[in-house]
């Protein structure tokens, strides 16, 4: 377990695997993450360890917050502390940054953005939320600035590509409570290369706190070397708000392929 500095002096635990500099440049295996953690509302960023000129390179914003606020907040991406609007956000015209909506307690955006040239560059994420809709008074609050050191050269190669067929999934809507069975395969190659098996197997859904590895416990995903195939039984909480979850499958930190799924409210 590390440690990672926030604003306001206070200690954060986070996984990573090392820290380079105190307060704002973190390098770790997968990706870094920077977080103001003293308001409901927590804002993070997330940057791969290494950036090359001219290549893209994945952005992470996510924002937490404790179900105490308004379900609609305003975000603000920096680049070299100048405002830009991710790609994919809604702009929140005529005014500044762009529109969150809590529709649950996480919310998250994730984008492409590159550097031209080599250099040092930084990178924040801030958020201006309320407690209720009168708007008034108006909360801020930020991740520390981290810094990006964009290197020449081209990226490494490629890993092995990899093609999740999915075997069982809902193809109709799920009313919030309901098992949900899915069953995969994951080959290397296109659909009729070999089977991969690996622990290294992960389950995330967006917008959730969910995360399932492979095991043998109860929620965990069950591997069947025979039949070639990977299950996992979500069961969701009967008060799941509606909406349509990306269910995401990943080897290690890397993303092999997502299904949404539409989960009807009981409400």
């Amino acid at each position: 377990m590390y440690t990672l500095f926030v604003e306001g002096g206070r200690l954060k635990p986070l996984s990573v695997a090392g820290l380079c500099a105190l307060g704002l440049l973190l390098f770790c295996g997968a990706s870094t993450w920077l977080v103001n953690a003293q308001q409901p509302v927590t804002p993070e960023i997330e940057v791969p360890p290494t950036v090359y000129a001219g290549y893209d390179f994945y952005v992470t914003l996510r924002v937490i917050n404790d179900s105490t606020v308004y379900s609609q907040a305003t975000g603000h991406f920096w680049v070299d502390e100048i405002e830009e609007i991710p790609p994919g956000a809604i702009p929140n015209l005529p005014y500044e940054g762009f529109i969150i909506k809590f529709g649950t307690l996480v919310w998250t955006l994730r984008f492409t953005w590159s550097f031209p040239s080599v250099g040092t560059h930084t990178l924040r994420f801030s958020v201006d939320y309320w407690i209720d809709g009168y708007f008034e008074p108006t909360y801020h609050v930020s991740t520390p600035s981290i810094s990006v050191e964009v290197q020449a050269g081209p990226p490494p190669p490629p890993p092995p590509s990899y093609t999740v067929v999915w075997l069982r999934y809902p193809s109709e809507q799920v009313r919030a409570g309901k098992m949900i069975h899915l069953t995969f395969s994951i080959r290397i190659g296109d659909a009729s290369g070999p089977f991969l098996k690996s622990n290294k197997v992960r389950i995330v859904v967006d917008g959730t706190d969910i995360e399932a590895t492979c095991g043998t416990k109860s929620g965990s995903i069950r591997i069947n070397t025979k039949g070639e195939y990977y299950r996992w039984y979500w069961k969701t909480d009967s008060d799941l708000p509606g909406g349509a979850y990306s269910v995401i499958v990943l080897l290690d930190s890397a993303e092999l392929a997502r299904i949404s799924i539409t989960i009807v409210s009981k409400i």
